[in-house]
């Protein structure tokens, strides 16, 4: 692999049945509220994602604010979804699956990245970070899908790090003004 090339491919086990991971995991308005670099999510069409979703997400990346639009190019329900950037400063695909293990799920996060310009000098930085930061999201998403998992830990972690920014709501992207919910 190439210096400007980063794969991270992260699991976590969350005692919730699949269908149930699914559904939150793949339900981008939400990536905010477990996604710990993630400060706005809007997924278009309105409702439950699907094959040729549109994507937008603002996120904190290294101090940096980072405007991505992505577009879902595969979707198999309650299953997997992949997606791929469609702008933004670096060149990212990734998948989200989810397989049922025991009485509950596993969900497993790829994320590829290709780094270009500047953006090849943060490569050591991002191999060192992206592991504990998909990590954190993923705890994040079990947290809010399983009460008490990982209480302890979110204590220690909470004492240790500054709180997430919060959205601004009152900004919303074109994908939003185009139309209201009951026009469509």
């Amino acid at each position: 692999m190439s210096p400007g090339v980063l794969e991270f491919v992260r699991s976590i086990d969350i005692a919730r049945p699949a269908t149930e991971v699914f559904a939150y995991a793949s339900d981008f308005n939400r990536a905010q509220d477990w996604r710990t670099e993630v400060v706005e999510s809007i997924m278009e069409p309105v409702g439950s994602m699907r094959l040729g979703s549109r994507l937008h997400e603002v996120a904190l990346i290294s101090g940096r604010r980072i405007v991505t639009d992505s577009v879902v190019d595969t979707y198999e329900p309650g299953h997997r979804f992949t997606f791929v950037h469609l702008s933004g400063p670096m060149t990212v695909s990734g998948e989200m699956a989810v397989e049922t293990v025991g009485t509950g799920a596993r969900l497993t996060y790829t994320l590829r990245v290709r780094l270009s310009g500047l953006w090849v000098l943060l490569a050591p930085v991002f191999r060192r970070t992206g592991p504990a930061t998909i990590d954190a999201s993923l705890r994040r998403l079990a947290e809010q899908l399983t009460p008490g998992f990982g209480q302890e830990e979110a204590r220690r972690a909470s004492r240790t790090t500054s709180p997430r920014p919060r959205r601004d709501s009152s900004r919303a992207h074109p994908w939003q003004r185009r139309s209201s919910p009951g026009t469509r």
